[in-house]
């Protein structure tokens, strides 16, 4: 955990981490959403993403075994990332938390997000 928190902060000084606006209030219960800025290019499931996007994850959908985290370009949009995750138990985290793990030069895969205020992260496959 300190590790995956160490590299977080370090990528984030390097410049080639992860900015993360404010937690946005989710207006469906049990729906965690944030805003997230990717100054640099990453992977998502196997989608590449670079700019502003909301992330969200539906406790209701993962209850079911469904499609449970959600990216979208803009509020209202068509969510251009649908996957199911496997919820890993964390120290409870103050801000939006990304694991990654390199794949090229300069590119990253998103392997785990976790939300603000919560003791609970969501890794992808």
């Amino acid at each position: 955990m300190k590790t995956a928190t160490l590299f977080f902060f370090l990528c984030a000084v390097l410049g080639v981490g992860i900015a993360v606006a404010p937690q946005l209030d989710a207006k469906v219960p049990n729906q965690q959403v944030v805003a997230a800025y990717f100054p640099r290019t990453v992977v998502f499931a196997n989608v590449l993403l670079t700019g502003d996007y909301l992330i969200v994850h539906d406790d209701d959908n993962a209850d079911r075994g469904d499609a449970c985290l959600f990216v979208y370009r803009k509020a209202g949009d068509a969510p251009i990332v649908a996957v199911h995750c496997t919820r890993v138990l964390r120290e409870k985290a103050d801000t939006f938390r990304v694991v990654t793990r390199q794949l090229a030069a300069g590119v990253k895969e998103i392997q785990e997000v976790q939300f603000a205020g919560t003791s609970v992260a969501h890794r992808l496959f």
